[in-house]
């Protein structure tokens, strides 16, 4: 533990190890996610050098859609889908269930995620986050 707080990894094995249905299936998942929570973070950073910033010419359910929007939704169904704890995945990108591939393994969660929360703030250089939620 670093100063006095827990980091994702410490987490999922405390949660483990209190709770032994929750299992590795979860604890998996939820590493993934955190991989793409790491790869939006990165192409935010660099978002300016690699055009991501401004309107998308796409609509979602919230309205119009910005660049980084279609790009953190791709990084979240690319890093969640071939892992095999995942029956469908539902988000604000596209208006029906994701379900997973055939060539992928299938596991009993659903995933329900914003990837990129605030992103229509992205040029004032505001907090932005992805939010999700794991369903079994």
């Amino acid at each position: 533990m670093v100063a006095g707080r827990s980091n994702l990894s410490q987490f999922g094995c405390e949660e483990r190890r209190s709770d032994a249905d929750s299992g590795v299936e979860l604890d998996s998942l939820v590493l993934q996610v955190a991989l793409g929570c790491k790869a939006i973070a990165k192409r935010l950073a660099t978002g300016p050098l690699a055009d991501l910033i401004g309107k998308a010419g796409a609509v979602n359910v919230q309205g119009a859609s910005e660049e980084s929007d279609p790009i953190a939704n791709d990084l979240f169904v690319r890093v969640s889908t071939w892992g095999g704890q995942l029956t469908g995945m539902v988000h604000e990108e596209v208006y029906k269930p994701y379900l997973i591939r055939a060539e992928y393994p299938r596991g009993e969660c659903l995933h329900s995620f914003e990837p990129l929360d605030g992103c229509a703030n992205i040029d004032l250089n505001v907090a932005m986050g992805s939010i999700f939620s794991i369903l079994r």
